[in-house]
């Protein structure tokens, strides 16, 4: 079976490659470690859509919450 290189280590193949054979764990370990830290990259959705869904799951829990209060009959 032949492999493009290139593809070897693609995350949607990787647990088949292990698992066949392909390539060893240590060969999977060094391709990871050699990977760029690239972590200072990260830059936190601030954008309209972002704080939509943000307020989105907010509204969710107070509606979750005005519902189980409702269900809970209150003592007089």
């Amino acid at each position: 079976m032949h492999i493009d290189e290139n593809k070897k280590f693609d995350k949607r193949t990787i647990e088949r490659n292990l698992r066949e054979g392909i390539i060893s764990a240590e060969e999977w370990e060094e391709f990871l470690r050699a990977l760029p830290d690239i972590s200072d990259n990260v830059d936190f959705d601030m954008s309209e859509e972002g704080r939509k869904e943000e307020t989105t799951n907010e509204q969710g829990r107070k509606s979750k919450e005005s519902v189980e209060n409702e269900a809970t009959p209150e003592k007089e």
